[in-house]
């Protein structure tokens, strides 16, 4: 699978890169050897990271997010808001609301630590595929509302230890914070977040 492939080259650019150094080259992999140039590669695999879609079991809601939207979207409409800035939905009384402006698509587990994974392993000649699938598994998403993010914010955005129970659990970035997550989500026959 070329995915890993792009990962893993990424991972090794990252994992040597200077900051002083903007460019690092890599080898493109289509048979006619033309090499790639690649600025700041650490910056292009976190993008490339956030764009994962995730396991279903792998996403979370807050409970304040989940009482503000239960009944209100459905679970296509709520993975697409996630990723479209532009999406609405409609509350109760039918006044069209922002997606993006209320509510944050936020990784669990910081995309910065992923990334300090894969340098590690890219570093140490380690990063297999199945190791790549290992740390890709951590990623969890929680959709939490703007003012909870505000909190996770003010000392915890890139500071969050173990992996996305630890941060969820009593003495986590999440409780600390006061965020109460919702494991599962669950939608009713209609499909609408129940």
């Amino acid at each position: 699978m070329y995915i890993f492939q792009y990962i893993r080259e990424l991972s090794k650019a990252s994992a040597v890169e200077d900051k002083n150094v903007t460019k690092k080259r890599i080898i493109d992999t289509n048979k006619t050897g033309n090499e790639i140039i690649i600025c700041n590669a650490s910056y292009l695999l976190g993008q490339t990271i956030r764009q994962f879609v995730v396991k279903d079991n792998h996403w979370h809601i807050s409970k304040k997010a989940y009482e503000q939207l239960k009944g209100l979207v459905t679970q296509d409409q709520l993975w697409d808001y996630t990723y479209d800035a532009n999406h609405a939905y409609k509350d109760a009384s039918n006044v069209s609301h922002k997606f993006n402006k209320n509510f944050t698509v936020e990784h669990v587990v910081p995309v910065n630590k992923i990334l300090t994974k894969l340098k590690e392993e890219a570093k140490a000649n380690k990063l297999t595929d199945d190791r790549i699938m290992q740390i890709l598994d951590e990623i969890h998403i929680c959709i939490i509302t703007k003012d909870e993010d505000k909190l996770l914010n003010h000392g915890f955005r890139k500071n969050r230890e173990g992996d996305y129970k630890q941060i969820i659990e009593k003495n986590g970035a999440y409780a600390i914070c006061g965020i109460e997550v919702i494991d599962k989500i669950c939608f009713d026959s209609n499909n609408y977040l129940i």
